[in-house]
């Protein structure tokens, strides 16, 4: 299962990220879908915030039954990341520490822009029983 949509660098593709969400919410189980939801927000906020104006947001989500991949990209200057630092501003700079805290990989990488990826892992039926 496979969505993909690019949204233009506004606050309103926030929601229409978290939207796009939902069409793997079959796939996946609610808490699955709770924590793709954050992530992609998060994310998306970055780009909305630090991407150059005028450009747009590509934002791709695969599941398969074993995972869940999503990649967004824009055509931002880059970054490299960097872990949290003590007297940093409490109120931002939380999405990137998120998705390492709560993904099972996550990477940045600069071929088309900048490209931020995170996989989680989906516990298989039978772990679960």
């Amino acid at each position: 299962m496979n969505v993909a949509t690019r949204l233009p660098r506004d606050p309103r593709s926030i929601s229409n990220a978290r939207d796009a969400v939902d069409g793997l919410g079959f796939a996946l189980d609610e808490e699955t879908v709770a924590t793709v939801r954050l992530l992609v927000s998060e994310l998306v906020t970055n780009s909305v915030r630090h991407a150059r104006p005028g450009g747009h947001i590509e934002l791709s989500l695969s599941a398969t039954p074993d995972s869940v991949r999503v990649e967004v990209v824009d055509a931002g200057a880059g970054f490299t990341p960097r872990p949290r630092a003590e007297g940093q501003d409490e109120a931002s700079g939380w999405g990137l520490h998120l998705v390492e805290a709560l993904s099972h990989r996550w990477g940045t990488e600069r071929e088309r822009g900048m490209l931020i990826w995170f996989e989680i892992d989906i516990p298989s039926v039978a772990a679960a029983a």
